[in-house]
């Protein structure tokens, strides 16, 4: 996948529209923590999930299940056929449909999660063993994935630095 979209969002949207064909899950997302680390915003998503509305800019650690998954740093799972289903990934500010079904997974380095990878669906889709093993699998090849992207970027930024170091003039004090 990565080798025929060589763009970061046309990966991102060919992963989940794959992730969403491949699980049977209507809606598949990604959220990141936003270069502050105050917030985390919609990377991605394989569908309109708000309801025709404009999707929020950012979103509150304190908000919605996608932020207690970042907070906690844990995998929520939840097939269960309930009447109610849940009406707040992303808390009250982001009205989406009633998910019967989601599976919301922390893409980890560290303590503290960079992304959370979600799968949601209005439909009651059981949550077996196997399926938690894929998506399980899919999200730790995913961070990984996130990382050396991560890596990449910064050993870019240092190496530009160093460059512009190297070739600025030194400070001469007898020059003034």
């Amino acid at each position: 996948l990565h080798r025929e979209n060589t763009r970061w969002g046309q990966f991102l949207d060919g992963l989940l529209a794959l992730l969403s064909e491949t699980s049977r899950f209507q809606t598949t997302f990604l959220a990141v923590r936003d270069g502050a680390e105050e917030a985390y915003f919609l990377e991605g998503c394989n569908q309109e999930i708000m309801q025709g509305k404009k999707i929020p800019d950012s979103f509150s650690f304190g908000s919605g299940l996608v932020g207690w998954v970042f907070n906690n740093n844990a995998p929520v799972y939840s097939g269960e056929e309930s009447p109610a289903g849940l009406s707040s990934l992303f808390g009250r500010q982001a009205k989406t449909p009633v998910m019967r079904s989601f599976i919301c997974l922390p893409l980890g380095m560290g303590k503290s999660p960079r992304g959370v990878l979600g799968f949601a669906d209005e439909r009651h889709i059981p949550i077996t063993p196997g399926l938690k093993v894929f998506t399980q699998m899919v999200s730790s090849r995913l961070a990984l994935f996130l990382e050396n992207l991560y890596l990449k970027s910064r050993v870019m930024e240092l190496k530009a630095k160093a460059q512009q170091a190297l070739y600025e003039e030194p400070w001469n004090p007898q020059s003034e």
